[in-house]
């Protein structure tokens, strides 16, 4: 089934107000990376419609797992993949078959695993261009929006409840920077409107990201803070809209942790 490309709005909507959600690989153990999706979607209070898909058990967390992404009742807006590597591949062809917008994946062993690596890289990019889904990651860490309350994460730094809301949005390439910005913003007082862990951008780069939280006013209130960029161009981009808009946002670019005192401090 392949999609019509995505509008920037549908984009936006799928990240971080997805109205269904899958969790591929969701684990029965909640204190697995595998198992802290499904905990973090009820607890945060997301109102959404959630399906965790596990083939070998009929419950996970005290929920009805499915045994397959086709299963599903409908195909959701936002699948997160959180099984091994292998498996997670064969389930982003198969969310591109079934018509899910928006997959992101946890598993690493592609770019930085040599020509196998390279060979699943591959198949990742060939399913987006036959299906038009689009791909956070591999090895993203999540996807998060305080707003929405959405929190398609396995970051245990997000084992936290009372998350203080702000205007910052935080996207980067390393899943331990978004844990501490998190973690130390909150015991500052420094609220985040969301966090993005990009992963590989195999798709969708960090510009593209960023420029999606720009997208209505509502989101203009957010202030997308990223690493250094692997598609620097769509960094770039993703600043434009901010400038047509009131100087309600700043993206701001860092290449290593930033130090919270209160603020936010950025190294360009």
């Amino acid at each position: 089934m392949a999609l019509p490309e995505l509008t920037n709005s549908n984009l936006r909507d799928a990240l971080f107000s997805p109205r269904s959600v899958a969790i591929v690989g969701q684990s029965d153990d909640a204190s697995k990376a595998a198992g802290r999706p499904l905990k973090f979607l009820r607890r945060i209070g997301y109102a959404g419609r959630i399906y965790p898909v596990n083939p070998r058990r009929d419950t996970v967390l005290g929920e009805r797992a499915w045994p397959a992404l086709a299963a599903l009742p409908e195909p959701p807006e936002h699948a997160y993949i959180v099984t091994p590597t292998e498996a997670a591949v064969a389930a982003v062809e198969e969310c591109g078959r079934l018509g899910v917008k928006v997959a992101t994946v946890l598993a690493d062993g592609f770019a930085e695993a040599g020509a196998e690596g390279m060979a699943r890289e591959a198949r990742l990019r060939e399913t987006c261009a036959c299906t038009g889904i689009r791909i956070v990651g591999p090895s993203s860490l999540g996807v998060v929006d305080l707003r929405t309350r959405v929190m398609l994460t396995a970051n245990a730094a997000f084992d936290e409840k009372d998350f203080p809301l702000g205007r910052i949005f935080a996207a980067s390439h390393s899943g331990s920077m978004i844990g501490a910005l998190m973690s130390r913003g909150k015991a500052r007082g420094t609220g985040f409107a969301g966090f993005v862990s990009v992963g590989n951008e195999v798709d969708l780069s960090l510009g593209e990201i960023c420029a999606a939280t720009l997208d209505e006013s509502a989101a203009s209130r957010s202030s997308p803070t990223s690493s250094a960029a692997r598609q620097p161009r769509a960094s770039l981009r993703s600043r434009t809209p901010a400038r047509s808009r009131a100087r309600t946002t700043s993206p701001i670019n860092f290449s290593s942790p930033v130090a919270l005192r209160g603020s936010i401090r950025s190294r360009a």
